[in-house]
């Protein structure tokens, strides 16, 4: 029989309902005035700065007087606490989000448009251009970057890189148009510029438009986690309300860093909005940096060039001091010059003013990146025995060192005109001081080709086991003649990288039967302080009991990440040596992913030609073997932000050349925690939601506690009104009963 009208269930039912509402609703109403972001400035001023450094509000941008602010309007009390006095800027910031582009009319990319247009333009100029999956975003979005060159599937000997980065803050739209805007210019252009062929014949050329693609789709400045990535980094990093748990703790500022750590990216822009100016290192402090006098000049030619309207140049640290930043990290820790672009005053005008803002800046920014590849110094560094290394480069003034490129040697440094004197230096080398005419002329950067001597005559001949976990580490093996006798007396096996803390040192011990030409090493990650450091190629150093660097193999250790988001499974070859096609196969694997082989004496051979499209189950590249030496030969991939391989891979004897069925990658550990960054991304069409607040509704009502608070008294109202019913229904079938 059904329930009346008036029945227990249906009171209980109403009753959970109508309060359920009545708590979102109230709670929705009061976080919409005190929860949603806003924008405030203040004057620009130091001491107003360190007040707010201890609160959590976000430097914005704004203008040479007064400073933006990013801030919950709950939190403005924070500034009425000590006296700082504010004006109201952006009421609710999620309502300026600009509407969504209709198909085919002028408007903002979205990340995925990004992404497509990226692969459009790799295709439209396939001779000149390959897209690379650089990383995932916690929320599974691909952060895709774009490669310039005239062979942009090889690695040439003798390219320095430069980096254009976009889209750090998610709500800084108009700097990611400029940022996909100067890629496809010097596509176009380059047949027919002179200046554009040289740029990009003589030079690798990354674009990444879009770094944080959740806080793009999300309309937040922060990634989805919250954090802000241009505070993530490690250079003088600190702790702060948006700034990570740690150097690098997010995904999308990390892929940066490993794309950074397998190229040295000598000079490069980081593109912003919210301001409009240029910006030179550093931003942590307002000592000048040893290279302000070239910053300056290029910052002022720069401000030449443009039409922008108050548009201005400052040292970053004399406008507002951060820490953690991109610049700051890319010049302190790998040498590159890397400026901040801010390209309009509002993070994301409207989308009729796009055009306008590309054009103020992208010949500016294309002149910008001209400038400096055509003025100081470049060319290349490696041993005695033809091995690239990854040197030291440092003028006599300013004295800052740039690296030399880990793989290639290549370097470039822009420097002003004048005298200097140039020390270039390698562990177990012996350095060189050259002196060095940069001329006052259009006649390009000086061409230095640099060979440095070896300290001491110790050959390798054999190595095996340098790739392993970055988690689990394992065992290798080092062979060279005499090799325990040079140990002998506190000698150590280093591992060692520019920038990262090193050198580590490793256990070693003899191995069994080797009259004391072989080591075995634990190649113990822990021995890295740092968790986030670990993962990546690493220099192998011998020291003597002098101290003495005796040995340098450089990148013969490879530490992979236990989560790559992608697998190495198997290979199969085919073809003669000279031309000899690998397909490598595996699950997820990224597009334009980096190949490399090692051999069994520490060498290195990268692809001499990639063949058709990649796809997700197998790459397809030639390699020149015929110089292979006998033994097994490992292959490393790197893409989606991390490195994998396949440890012995190859082996070559005298019959010939053949895929090692015993080849396996490395072990990892039981998958808890699934990532060494947290929870893995979700599967591609199960992304988590955008927190409304950030998407444009004005109220963060699924605030994760204040959500969890209405769901919870809404089942404590339901649970109560379900007893009732049942003690209700059990008193009338006591009734009936009697």
């Amino acid at each position: 029989m059904p329930s009346p009208p008036d029945s227990p269930l249906r009171v209980a039912l109403l009753l959970a309902g109508a309060m359920s509402l009545w708590v979102l609703a109230g709670s929705a109403v009061a976080r919409a005035d005190t929860e949603h972001w806003q924008i405030v400035s203040v004057t620009a001023d130091p001491v107003i700065m360190e007040q707010l450094r201890s609160l959590p509000v976000l430097v914005e941008g704004g203008t040479a007087t007064r400073l933006h602010l990013h801030l919950r309007a709950a939190d403005r009390q924070l500034l009425d606490e000590r006296n700082i006095e504010y004006q109201l800027v952006v009421a609710d910031k999620s309502a300026a989000r600009p509407p969504a582009r209709l198909a085919r009319e002028p408007g903002y990319h979205s990340a995925e448009e990004v992404t497509a247009r990226l692969h459009e333009l790799a295709a439209e100029h396939s001779d000149i251009a390959r897209v690379l999956d650089l990383g995932t975003s916690w929320q599974g979005r691909p952060i895709t970057g774009l490669l310039v060159s005239d062979q942009p599937g090889l690695r040439e000997p003798n390219e320095p890189a430069l980096r254009v980065l976009g889209t750090h803050h998610g709500d800084e739209w108009s700097a990611m148009e400029v940022a996909l805007a100067v890629p496809e210019a010097i596509l176009a252009n380059y047949p027919n510029d002179p200046r554009l062929r040289a740029l990009v014949d003589h030079n690798e050329l990354w674009f990444v438009p879009v770094v944080n693609p959740d806080g793009l789709a999300a309309f937040s400045r922060r990634n989805s986690r919250g954090v802000d990535l241009n505070r993530n980094y490690s250079y003088l990093w600190q702790p702060g309300p948006y700034a990570g748990e740690q150097p690098f703790s997010e995904v999308e500022a990390d892929a940066i860093r490993t794309l950074s750590m397998t190229r040295s990216f000598f000079h490069g822009l980081s593109l912003h909005s919210g301001a409009s100016n240029l910006g030179w290192v550093w931003n942590h402090t307002t000592d000048p940096s040893p290279d302000s006098g070239w910053m300056q000049t290029i910052c002022e030619d720069y401000l030449a060039a443009t039409e922008q309207p108050e548009f201005w140049i400052t040292n970053g640290a004399e406008w507002y001091i951060t820490y953690g930043d991109t610049n700051d990290w890319s010049y302190g820790v790998r040498g590159g010059h890397d400026y901040t672009l801010e390209v309009s005053i509002e993070r994301s005008p409207e989308a009729a003013l796009i055009e306008t803002f590309v054009d103020y800046h992208l010949q500016p920014s294309i002149d910008f990146l001209l400038a400096g590849f055509e003025q100081g110094i470049r060319g290349t560094v490696t041993s005695s025995s033809g091995r690239p290394l990854e040197a030291r480069v440092l003028p006599s003034d300013p004295a800052w060192p740039t690296w030399t490129d880990p793989e290639t040697g290549a370097f470039a440094r822009p420097l002003l005109p004048g005298s200097y004197q140039v020390t270039v230096s390698a562990e177990g080398h012996q350095s060189q001081t050259l002196p060095v005419l940069v001329p006052d002329d259009d006649s390009g950067a000086v061409e230095l080709l640099v060979e440095l001597a070896a300290t001491a005559s110790l050959v390798v001949p054999e190595v095996s086991g340098l790739e392993h976990s970055a988690a689990l580490g394992g065992e290798g093996r080092i062979c060279a003649d005499d090799l325990v006798a040079v140990l002998t007396n506190q000698g150590r096996i280093l591992l060692d990288r520019p920038g990262l803390g090193g050198p580590y040192e490793l256990d070693w011990s003899e191995a069994a039967g080797s009259d004391g030409r072989c080591v075995s090493v634990e190649l113990d990650p822990t021995a890295i302080t740092e968790p986030w450091l670990r993962e990546g190629e690493w220099h192998l150093l011998a020291e003597d009991g002098s101290a003495q660097t005796l040995v340098l193999l450089p990148l013969a250790v490879l530490l992979v990440s236990t989560a790559p988001g992608y697998s190495v499974d198997s290979l199969q070859i085919q073809g003669q040596a000279a031309a000899l096609q690998v397909d490598i196969e595996g699950k997820d694997l990224p597009v334009g992913a980096a190949i490399r082989f090692t051999g069994p004496s520490g060498q290195r051979a990268a692809p001499s030609q990639r063949l058709g499209k990649d796809s997700a189950e197998q790459i397809s590249i030639a390699v020149d073997a015929s110089d292979w030496s006998e033994g097994l030969w490992s292959i490393r991939v790197f893409g989606n932000g991390h490195w994998a391989a396949l440890p012995g891979a190859i082996r070559v004897d005298p019959t010939g050349i053949a895929v090692n069925s015993e080849a396996k990658p490395p072990a990892q550990p039981i998958p808890w925690p699934d990532s060494d960054k947290g929870a893995p991304p979700a599967p591609a069409g199960e992304l988590p939601q955008p927190d409304p607040e950030d998407a444009g509704s004005g109220c963060a009502c699924s605030s994760a506690e204040s959500g969890a608070s209405a769901s919870i008294f809404a089942m404590l109202v339901l649970a109560l009104g379900m007893g009732y019913f049942r003690r209700a229904e059990s008193g009338a079938g006591r009734r009936e009963q009697a």
